[in-house]
C-alpha cells in the first residue's frame, strides 16, 4: 500500500504567492498567481490532481483551494489587497516580508498570531522571575491561556503557548491539552541541559483525552473494603453517587461498589453483603488521563463508568460515567446543532429570492471557480457578504435593520468558525446565547416573510 500524496499546507504557500506577485509585476488574476506558485514551488500534477472526496462540501483541486487560502490569510495580514475584481496586488507590508533575511518564518509567526493570539511577553518574563524564586507557578488551563488572549483550546493555540513556554525556559505538567479547562497545572522551569520544544509534533495531542473531562480530575469517593456496607451504602445515598471506589491510600484500586454490584451480590449469595468487600465488583476498569476519549466510550457505555488515573503519578484522579459523557457531548453538539437550522433558515429564505447565477456574485473572490448550485452551496460568510448587500436585503423585505442583522450573523460566523477546529472546549455561555438570539430571530424573519407571500 502506497502512502497518500503529500501536499504543502496553506501557510506553506504563502510566501511564495508573494515572491510570484513581485515577479508578475506587483498584480495579477488568481489563475495566472496559482500557476506561477506551481512553478515556484515545484508542485507536482501528482499533488494538483489530490481533489476533494464526493462527500465533501468542497470541490476540485485541494492545492488550488490551498493557494486560495494563503491569499486569504495574506490579505488579513495586509501583505496582499484586492484593487478590482479577480486581481490581486502585493502591498508594500508584503514586500518587507520578502526583504527580510528570514521573511518566510516572521510571516508564519504573524500568521499564527493573527489565529491564536500574541505572544504575552510582559506575562513570560514576569512569570520567570516568579519561578525562580517561589520554584513554580500554578494556575488553571483557563487563566494561562487567557493570557494569550483565548479562551478555548485546538491543536493550533495548544501548540503555539507551550511553544511560547518553551521559548522562555518553561514546561507546563500536566500538558495542557490533557486536562479540563479549569484543572490546575504547574508551570517550572524546564531542566537544564535539556532542549525545550515541548511543541513538537510528538508533544502535541491530536485527539481528546479522557483528562479533558471535568469529572476525570474532580477526585473520586472511596471506601475501605473492611467498611460497613451502610457506610457505602450511605455515601451513595447522600451524594446521589451509582458507585465508589473501593481503595487502600491513592493508589491501589480493590474495585468499585456499587448498587447493581450490591444487587448482584445479593441475588447470588442469597444474603445482604455485610462489607464493602463483600458486594463489590473487583474488576474496576482504570485509564490513564492523556488516553483518547474515543478509545473509551464504549466501555464506559458497557460498564457505565472509568475510574481515571493521572500519568505522572499514577494517583486516581477521578471517575468518568456514562452521564459525564452525554453532559458533554450536548455541550459540544448542541451549538453545531443551532448553527446548523440557523443555516437553514438562512437557505430556505435566499433560495426563495435568489437564483444560482445571482448567488455567484456573491462567492468569495479567492475561491471564484466554485460551483453555485444553490444557497447550500455558500459558505457562512458569503451569506453575511450577500445580506450586507442593501440591494439583496431590500429583497427579502424584511422589517428588520440591516447593520443590525449583519452584525449579528457576522458575530455568529465568527463563533461558528472557531468551534469547526473540534477542541474539548465547550464555548462560552454568552457566545452560545448569541446564537440562540440569532436563531429566534432568523425564524421569526422567515416565517413572517413567508406569511405574507
Amino acid at each position: 500500500m502506497t502512502d497518500p500524496v503529500q501536499i504543502p499546507s496553506y501557510v506553506d504557500l504563502m510566501y511564495p504567492t508573494l515572491r510570484a506577485l513581485v515577479e508578475l509585476g506587483d498584480q495579477s488574476d488568481h489563475a495566472t498567481i496559482d500557476e506561477k506558485v506551481i512553478e515556484l514551488t515545484g508542485i507536482t500534477s501528482e499533488q494538483l490532481a489530490v481533489e476533494f472526496p464526493e462527500s465533501s462540501v468542497q470541490h476540485g483541486s485541494k492545492v488550488k483551494h490551498r493557494l486560495a487560502w494563503a491569499r486569504s490569510y495574506l490579505k488579513k495580514l495586509g501583505a496582499v489587497e484586492t484593487r478590482e475584481k479577480g486581481i490581486w496586488a502585493v502591498t508594500e507590508d508584503g514586500k518587507r516580508y520578502l526583504e527580510l533575511e528570514d521573511g518566510e518564518g516572521v510571516l508564519r509567526h504573524r500568521e499564527h498570531e493573527l489565529r491564536v493570539g500574541r505572544k504575552p511577553d510582559l506575562f513570560l518574563k514576569h512569570l520567570v522571575e516568579r519561578i525562580q524564586s517561589e520554584g513554580e507557578y500554578k494556575t488553571s488551563v483557563r487563566d494561562l491561556i487567557a493570557e494569550w488572549q483565548v479562551k478555548r483550546r485546538g491543536n493550533a493555540v495548544v501548540t503555539r503557548i507551550l511553544r511560547d513556554l518553551g521559548e522562555t525556559g518553561l514546561v507546563v505538567r500536566p500538558s495542557i491539552d490533557q486536562v479540563a479547562l479549569d484543572d490546575t497545572v504547574t508551570i517550572v522551569l524546564a531542566p537544564s541541559g535539556i532542549p525545550s520544544d515541548p511543541a513538537s509534533s510528538d508533544a502535541i495531542s491530536n485527539t481528546v483525552t479522557i483528562g479533558t473531562l471535568p469529572s476525570a480530575g474532580g477526585g473520586i469517593a472511596s471506601v475501605p473494603p473492611d467498611a460497613p456496607i451502610l457506610e457505602a451504602q450511605s455515601i451513595m445515598e447522600s451524594r446521589d453517587f451509582s458507585q465508589l471506589a473501593v481503595t487502600e491510600g491513592d493508589y491501589v484500586l480493590k474495585g468499585a461498589i456499587s448498587w447493581e454490584s450490591i444487587a448482584r451480590s445479593m441475588l447470588y449469595s442469597g444474603s445482604a453483603p455485610k462489607t464493602v468487600r463483600e458486594g463489590m465488583e473487583p474488576d474496576a476498569v482504570t485509564v490513564f488521563d492523556d488516553e483518547p476519549l474515543l478509545d473509551h466510550v464504549a466501555t464506559i457505555a458497557e460498564a457505565g463508568y472509568v475510574f481515571v488515573r493521572e500519568r505522572s503519578s499514577n494517583r486516581l484522579k477521578g471517575i468518568v460515567t456514562s452521564a459525564d459523557l452525554s453532559h458533554q457531548f450536548a455541550r459540544l453538539a448542541n451549538p453545531f446543532l443551532l448553527i446548523g437550522e440557523i443555516e437553514r433558515w438562512l437557505r430556505l429564505a435566499v433560495d426563495s429570492v435568489f437564483t444560482p447565477d445571482e448567488l455567484a456574485a456573491f462567492v468569495d473572490p479567492s475561491d471564484p471557480d466554485r460551483q453555485i448550485e444553490a444557497a447550500q452551496s455558500l459558505t457562512f460568510g458569503e451569506y453575511v457578504r450577500l445580506f450586507e448587500d442593501p440591494e439583496s436585503w431590500a429583497r427579502f423585505g424584511w422589517r428588520a435593520d440591516r447593520k443590525v442583522f449583519t452584525r449579528h450573523l457576522d458575530d455568529v460566523r465568527v463563533i461558528r468558525n472557531s468551534i469547526m477546529h473540534f477542541s474539548p472546549d465547550p464555548i462560552e455561555p454568552a457566545e452560545m446565547e448569541r446564537i440562540q438570539q440569532l436563531l429566534i430571530w432568523v425564524r421569526r424573519l422567515v416565517q413572517r416573510s413567508s406569511d405574507q407571500i
